[in-house]
């Protein structure tokens, strides 16, 4: 009697358990966990956004356009496909730090350092960097190297270059001929540039286009629209951040040739109209005299022309024409003034010739 009394009870806590079981499951399944906060251990930080997203910088950078095409040079995971971006703990901090394009960055100078067979060149400027300032320069060591810039060879190898123009430094030997570097220095308001393609082994931070935050493309930044640019790039291998700070204007200057007919040819002097200050004009004559215009802005002399006109930004807008042979203020003087004296000279022979006669 007592052990069935027993295993009344046992069944009884059973049912209660398994009541309780259930009930608190369904409990369970009520209860929204969204709200509650997480407990992190001392010195550990949340690792989610105000969203509730997990922070992740290459996943925000790396935004695809609309095709799903990701315009990005640098390094990324072989398993993610994402960015690697690189903290500053991770960057090598030795005095010299190897580049992608070859050289190595001496972070003591501030210098990019190509190493030759027979010395170094050093460049404040790395291959491929677009600049505002000027370019300090070192050539050191015994070796065939030059400079050209915009296509005209400087005389040897200044300190610094801060001219605007496309820079193209070269080295040779009895074999070969090797370009080292290039790059770009133009002005605060520029039309030089339409798209900046970002140096190899740097990533774009931040651009700002009329003070408005863009979407980050990586690897070139588009600048064919008009306005103020904020550029921030980086070196993945020093962690050293670079800017490029321009406002762009690609509008070519607004100039008319007057006295051209409709085949641009002339039968007087051409007038170059609607210059502007700032504004640069080249003048080729018969396809190898350097010309220049007078002080009317006008070319007068006959032959065959190429006349480009540059402003301030670098745009530029060409006209060929050619001016015929013409009599102009002093050809008209100076056949004015033969003819005067050939009838004087005449008038003289007959004076002369009369006064014989009365003899």
């Amino acid at each position: 009697m007592k052990n069935i009394i027993i295993a009344k009870k046992m069944s009884q806590i059973r049912v209660a358990f398994l009541v309780a079981l259930i009930f608190s499951l369904a409990l369970f399944k009520q209860t929204d966990f969204s709200h509650v906060s997480a407990v992190y251990a001392a010195g550990e930080e949340d690792d989610e956004d105000e969203n509730g997203d997990s922070e992740d910088i290459s996943n925000d950078l790396y935004q695809p356009d609309d095709t799903g095409f990701v315009d990005y040079s640098g390094d990324v995971d072989i398993y993610t496909g994402k960015p690697v971006i690189e903290s500053e703990d991770k960057v090598s901090n030795s005095s010299f730090v190897s580049l992608k394009d070859g050289s190595s960055y001496d972070r003591e100078n501030g210098m990019f350092v190509y190493t030759l067979e027979s010395g170094t060149f050093s460049s404040s400027a790395c291959d491929g960097m677009v600049l505002t300032d000027q370019v300090n320069l070192v050539v050191d060591g015994t070796y065939n190297v030059a400079m050209y810039c915009d296509g005209r060879r400087l005389d040897g190898i200044p300190a610094y270059v801060s001219e605007p123009g496309t820079y193209v430094v070269i080295t040779w030997d009895n074999v070969s001929e090797n370009q080292i570097l290039t790059f770009q220095i133009v002005e605060k308001t520029t039309g030089r540039v339409n798209q900046y393609i970002i140096p190899q082994g740097f990533t774009v931070k931040t651009v700002y286009f009329n003070s408005e935050l863009q979407k980050n493309s990586f690897g070139s930044v588009d600048m064919t629209k008009e306005g103020l640019y904020e550029i921030t790039y980086t070196c993945s291998a020093t962690g050293v951040d670079y800017f490029l700070n321009v406002s762009t204007d690609h509008t070519p200057p607004n100039v008319t040739f007057e006295g051209l007919d409709s085949d641009n040819k002339a039968k007087g002097p051409v007038t170059i109209r609607g210059l502007q200050q700032g504004d640069k004009v080249y003048v080729l004559r018969n396809d190898d005299e350097s010309s220049k215009i007078n002080s009317q802005n006008q070319i007068t002399q006959d032959g065959r022309y190429h006349v480009t006109v540059v402003d301030s930004a670098g745009n530029s807008v060409s006209r060929d024409f050619v001016i015929m042979i013409y009599l102009n203020v002093k050809g008209v003087f100076f056949l004015s003034l033969i003819i005067v004296l050939i009838i004087a000279l005449l008038i003289a022979l007959y004076i002369s010739r009369k006064r014989l006669r009365v003899r």
